[in-house]
């Protein structure tokens, strides 16, 4: 008798789904995931979306369409930790002159009621202005301290975001559910896919018929 080799018959039709592929698409969604996460991070959850001016700059204006609560913060190193008064005077005029009445927002012993802290920002809540109206306005604000900065370096500078921002989602912390946790797990599934497709290529056990 000849001796041979017995190999399995190549398959027929379309390819069936394997299980290695199924953790690849996976992994590449949770990836998206990862990225989409990182951008909402970025440009609506964190502080680095708020709308910022220096303190000599020309007063910016803000268009409202519905009723909120705007909250005006102040940059510099070190304002998140900060526990003395602010020396800046905030107010917001609509285009028709209309003042909108501020609440401050630090506590009898000079801290704030809302900051944030990154490697790039760090401010403090000073005031807090709710509009009623929709419209547009103005937000004036100006040190009144006994001892003004004389450059527009030293003076800092002001931050406005909507009440409730940047909340815990907005902070460093937010990054962990948002990006960390889909970016491990898109590696596990990589990971994972890996180790099974080299299973699944282990050339079969050849048989040889004497």
């Amino acid at each position: 008798m000849i001796a041979g080799t017995l190999t399995a018959p190549p398959a027929a039709g379309r390819a069936a789904l394997t299980s290695d592929g199924i953790l690849r698409a996976v992994g590449a969604l949770l990836l998206l995931a990862t990225l989409a996460g990182l951008f909402a991070w970025y440009l609506v959850l964190s502080p680095f979306s708020f709308r910022r001016w220096g303190a000599f700059d020309v007063p910016p204006e803000f268009t409202i369409t519905e009723p909120t609560t705007l909250v005006l913060f102040e940059e510099y190193p070190g304002a998140a930790a900060a526990t003395v008064p602010p020396t800046v005077r905030a107010s917001v005029l609509s285009i028709g002159g209309r003042r909108v009445e501020g609440r401050s927002m630090i506590n009898a012993d000079g801290s704030s009621r809302e900051t944030y802290s990154s490697p790039f920002r760090d401010g403090r809540a000073i005031a807090s202005f709710s509009i009623d109206k929709p419209g547009t306005y103005n937000v004036f604000a100006f040190s009144s301290g006994p001892s003004k900065p004389t450059l527009a370096s030293d003076a800092g500078t002001f931050a406005l975001a909507p009440e409730g921002r940047p909340g815990w989602f907005g902070g460093l912390v937010g990054l962990i559910p948002l990006v960390v946790v889909p970016l491990l797990l898109a590696v596990a599934a990589f990971v994972l896919a890996h180790v099974l497709r080299a299973r699944r290529e282990v050339p079969p056990s050849r048989v040889d018929l004497g």
